[in-house]
């Protein structure tokens, strides 16, 4: 399994995340509080997510990945091809500024950005795990659901845009498709707004990543075989 990336890449001259392409990023009109992790829409869209974002469900294994099957995004890039995972990947870089705040304010340090197929970028911040109410980020996901830094940038890379929730979040997926059926379902959720809780004003970015058996099952966190081949 590959080892999470610790650092935020700095490639290119992107000034901040949140945006698209060069420009800087705009501050929505209205702080948001700290986040709560929990999501209001399935990836689908057609039934909302489980309310709750345990910490006690079933471990990552590893067990290997259902035979003969692949990853498809849900907003692919290509709508005629299925997505196929190539980790040679784009990114943006921090703010400068961003990459290490210090007590309290440390999880809201930048640990990297991303671009989707429209080059939107997303940030990933370290955030924390623990409470459904307060956790977010990076820690979040890799501590409580299991979810590498490298599986949610490539969710990212291979969707066109964010699909809009009823919460306002962009949801980013993609569905294993075995044997003509969907076995397994990635999904992370991304927060264009800043958090009045931040030292910065960039949009907080990824707020929650995990796991669910598809078709938008419970949420769990993801088994080994998921990081290693999404």
């Amino acid at each position: 399994m590959r080892a999470a990336v610790a650092v935020c890449a700095v490639i290119g001259a992107i000034s901040g995340f949140g945006t698209t392409g060069a420009v800087a990023a705009t501050p929505a009109p209205t702080a948001t509080n700290v986040p709560t992790s929990t999501p209001t829409a399935s990836a689908k869209g057609a039934a909302p997510a489980p309310s709750a974002d345990p910490t006690t469900d079933r471990a990552g294994d590893a067990s290997a990945a259902p035979p003969d099957g692949h990853w498809v995004a849900l907003d692919p890039v290509t709508a005629t091809t299925p997505a196929v995972p190539t980790h040679v990947l784009t990114k943006g870089s921090c703010p400068s500024g961003t990459t290490n705040y210090s007590g309290s304010k440390h999880p809201y340090s930048c640990l990297a950005v991303f671009l989707d197929g429209s080059h939107h970028q997303v940030g990933l911040r370290i955030g924390r795990s623990g409470s459904e109410t307060s956790a977010f980020g990076y820690l979040h996901a890799l501590q409580d659901h299991n979810v590498e830094e490298q599986t949610i940038e490539h969710a990212v890379q291979i969707n066109a845009a964010g699909v809009l929730q009823p919460n306002n979040r962009r949801l980013y997926g993609a569905e294993f498709i075995a044997k003509g059926k969907a076995t397994e379902e990635f999904v992370a959720f991304e927060e264009r707004a800043p958090s009045s809780a931040s030292p910065d004003k960039y949009d907080l970015g990824i707020v929650t990543a995990y796991c669910t058996a598809a078709p938008s099952g419970p949420i769990s966190r993801c088994p080994d075989w998921v990081n290693d081949s999404l």
